[in-house]
């Protein structure tokens, strides 16, 4: 308890010492109904004369301090919980310890499993057959549209507009893209991969590099349905096998998921601020806006911000700039705090809100900006968690 932060009033938030609370105090600068918090406290913020030893000179009891270390006893959950654990350490002992136990329980989940083993038919596994695995044909799985949700005060013709100036990209199908799996752009080569069959790399005059099913191989063409291979970047020997023995198709198709999904959410996203731009009084301009992969793609309109308040918990509100950019979120990308993003890639702005992330206070703003992929560049979010003027942490979004 070195330091105990007080807040005096809507413009003035200090950290002290115990004594120099107890100064404060005798001064009349504060009284003991001012606000208070401590690191025992965690982020509850209390009053002055519930600190311990504040009024110590004063021999005057402390009976709410007392009520507040009695409330951070073990809660019925925590109880429930460790009651759980001893009962799971029981019961695993009497799995593995005695054997009688062990068979019951197998023979009462798995009783066909039970009587093969007791009869000597156990399967054996064909050493030959598991060296090859056939790949499950996948199909490209953009995520549906969200569902439109209900915003209080919004009238039809409002949503319209919405829609209206943030349409959905248009992509081509995967198959499109690589001319139904014989010609992968050439640009995304080299590429690393997995083989799903085991291969041999012949070196001459009678040698070979084997690599089993799970090795990592490189794709470096494409002929056909044929890939030329690598056992690594650097290596001189090479092969062709067809583009089945190996994870591209997988791969590939998982990418380009990606890539669409993140288009999908942002537009999601940006309608959303929309939204809430029009029930908080702010307009949209309705014409025609299709938000591409360049840079500065940002909405003109600012977000709605909180009115200016202060807020013991949450601390002093940010400042936001024209556009919905939150000042001290621009200085923490600036000093490259979030990886990959750069200011000109960023497609928006999100709504400067105050939320409790794991039971802290924070004001929070959501920001998208474009990443590098292999069909393109696609959106990533992010949350920038800021108290005391400072972004204290980000959180990479994954929908």
């Amino acid at each position: 308890m070195s330091k105990i932060q007080i807040y005096i009033n809507d413009e003035e938030t200090g950290t002290y010492t115990l004594q120099e609370v107890r100064a404060l105090l005798r001064k009349g600068t504060i009284s003991r109904e001012n606000w208070a918090l401590i690191d025992e406290w965690g982020d509850e913020w209390g009053a002055v004369g519930e600190i311990p030893g504040v009024m110590a000179r004063d021999k005057i009891a402390k009976p709410a301090f007392t009520k507040r270390r009695q409330r951070r006893g073990l809660s019925p959950l925590l109880v429930m919980l460790i009651l759980g654990f001893i009962l799971s350490g029981l019961a695993g002992g009497l799995y593995f310890g005695v054997p009688s136990v062990r068979q019951f329980v197998n023979e009462q989940i798995n009783p066909q499993e039970s009587t093969a083993q007791k009869l000597g038919l156990d399967e054996k596994v064909d050493p030959v057959a598991s060296q090859s695995v056939t790949p499950t044909p996948l199909k490209p799985e953009p995520a549906p549209p969200s569902p439109v949700p209900v915003i209080k005060g919004l009238t039809k013709q409002q949503e319209a507009a919405v829609i209206k100036k943030y349409p959905y990209k248009e992509f081509p199908s995967l198959l499109d893209a690589v001319k139904n799996w014989t010609e992968v752009p050439s640009r995304l080569f080299p590429l690393k991969v997995s083989l799903v069959k085991a291969t041999e790399f012949p070196i001459q005059p009678s040698g070979s590099i084997p690599v089993s099913v799970g090795g990592i191989a490189y794709v470096t063409y494409q002929r056909g349905n044929q890939v030329m291979l690598r056992p690594n970047l650097n290596s001189p020997y090479q092969k062709y096998v067809s583009i089945d023995d190996t994870n591209l198709k997988e791969m590939l198709t998982g990418r380009y998921n990606t890539t669409v999904n993140g288009w999908r959410r942002l537009i999601d996203k940006l309608r959303q601020d929309a939204r809430e731009r029009l029930v908080a009084g702010i307009p949209i301009n309705p014409v025609h806006t299709e938000v591409s992969s360049s840079p500065q793609s940002v909405p003109s309109t600012s977000p709605p911000t909180p009115p200016n308040q202060f807020d013991p918990a949450f601390g002093k509100q940010p400042s936001v700039a024209s556009g919905g950019k939150v000042k001290v979120v621009v200085k923490s990308i600036q000093r490259k705090e979030l990886k990959d993003c750069q200011l000109q890639f960023i497609q928006r702005w999100g709504v400067l809100k105050k939320e409790r992330v794991k039971g802290k206070p924070y004001w929070t703003v959501e920001v998208s900006y474009l990443v590098d992929s292999i069909f393109g560049r696609f959106p990533q979010d992010a949350k920038a968690l800021i108290r005391n003027d400072k972004v204290e942490k980000w959180i990479i979004i994954e929908e």
